[in-house]
């Protein structure tokens, strides 16, 4: 859920300054004044979740409050993301020790009459090879220890952030940084090192997360194909069916996702 030091004017002027407190010599203050809000940001350099993240408009009335979700803030910057000309808040924090949640990205869109808060798992600010802004989000798998992840744009427009699809997606597509020889070279790995069908989930896991991020990369058939020239069991066919199956679920369910930002 938020780092780095940037002021500029983009459509609205906005200053960052950092405050650290020598009395709590491991406490990190920021704060970042933009369009009228102020945004603090505190947390303990030894202590893991400790951060607390606060939002005040310009009467000084506290508009958003949470604490306790993350452990240090890594990344700051202002970027139009939707295109508007005005330029968001993004700020990305590590939320810790976690092979599965390691951070998250904060999006503060202040240019409509309210305030909005959007947040990505593991998200990354990304730039299409047109120049647009958006951001790459990266998920892992269970077992970690297999390495299996997928990755997925997502964009905000009109107040409102979503998984883009059909001709958008292609927009953003072409800047996915999807490796094949990763996902490849995992699969071989583990056949080299394990009985694959006999762990045929775990193994059928990787394929899975190859087919989802080939998906958001415009190369699915590749993985497809991929799969039925390598995977090495006998029920080839229900494997692809399967893997099939489980990328449409995961697809279908961050395309209905909108990112707002809920306080559990």
């Amino acid at each position: 859920m938020i780092k780095s030091l940037t002021a500029f004017f983009a459509a609205v002027l906005c200053l960052t300054f950092t405050v650290s407190c020598p009395v709590f010599a491991d406490e990190v203050v920021k704060q970042i004044i933009c369009n009228g809000y102020k945004t603090t940001l505190t947390y303990d350099t030894d202590k893991f979740f400790s951060g607390t993240f606060s939002v005040k408009d310009n009467e000084g009335t506290v508009v958003f409050y949470d604490d306790g979700f993350y452990s240090s803030c890594y990344f700051d910057t202002l970027a139009d993301i939707d295109g508007n000309g005005i330029s968001e808040l993004i700020a990305g924090l590590s939320t810790g020790a976690s092979p599965y949640l390691w951070s998250e990205l904060f999006v503060i869109d202040l240019s409509g009459d309210s305030m909005k808060i959007f947040s990505v798992t593991n998200g990354e600010l990304k730039y299409s090879p047109e120049g647009g802004a958006y951001i790459s989000s990266t998920v892992r798998l269970s077992p970690a220890y297999l390495g299996a992840l997928y990755k997925y744009p997502v964009v905000i427009r009109y107040g409102r952030m979503y998984v883009p699809v059909d001709d958008e997606l292609v927009k953003y597509s072409k800047g996915m940084d999807i490796d094949e020889s990763y996902y490849q070279e995992a699969i071989l790995n583990y056949e080299n090192e394990i009985d694959e069908c006999l762990n045929r989930q775990d193994y059928l896991t990787l394929f899975e997360a190859y087919l989802i991020t080939s998906a958001f990369s415009g190369r699915r058939g590749f993985a497809e194909e991929f799969l039925r020239k390598t995977y090495k069991c006998d029920d080839v066919q229900d494997a692809l069916i399967e893997a099939r199956q489980y990328s449409d679920s995961v697809i279908g369910t961050l395309m209905k996702e909108d990112f707002v930002y809920r306080k559990d």
